[in-house]
């Protein structure tokens, strides 16, 4: 398991810096954060790492695939990028980087006041919710 994480880390890393930001810099800049600075927290969100894998695919179905044509081509350029541009500004929108702060040991720590990539999303489901999908199961309602 931890080999394919490594793997699929591997793969995302190489598209990221030598396609996506080679070619589209500009789209890369203002997706990942680095229009604000140097440094980028993108990786620390799992949405934002699941955006840019779906990016990364949509790219490889319309450049690499041999049946791929140039309505693909368009539609990654007029749809997938500014998609994946949107998503990623919007996550990325509340974190603080500030690349010169220090951490408790008074090294550099440029991830200091970042987003926790975890705030605003529930990983339990709400009361609501789970009484509506015993409803379903069941046919009892709970009150």
């Amino acid at each position: 398991m931890r080999q394919r994480a490594y793997w699929a880390w591997e793969l995302l890393l190489d598209w990221t810096m030598n396609t996506f930001r080679v070619r589209y810099p500009r789209s890369f800049t203002e997706m990942l954060g680095y229009s604000k600075g140097a440094v980028s927290c993108w990786h620390l969100h799992p949405d934002m790492v699941e955006s840019l894998t779906g990016l990364m695919a949509a790219w490889n179905w319309a450049f690499r695939d041999p049946e791929s044509g140039p309505l693909r081509v368009a539609e990654w350029l007029g749809r997938w990028l500014p998609d994946g541009v949107r998503q990623g500004q919007f996550i990325l929108a509340k974190c603080k980087l500030e690349p010169n702060k220090v951490d408790q040991y008074g090294r550099p720590d440029p991830y200091a006041g970042y987003k926790d990539p975890m705030e605003n999303k529930r990983t339990d489901p709400p009361e609501d919710l789970l009484r509506h999908i015993h409803m379903l199961k069941t046919g009892e309602v709970l009150g």
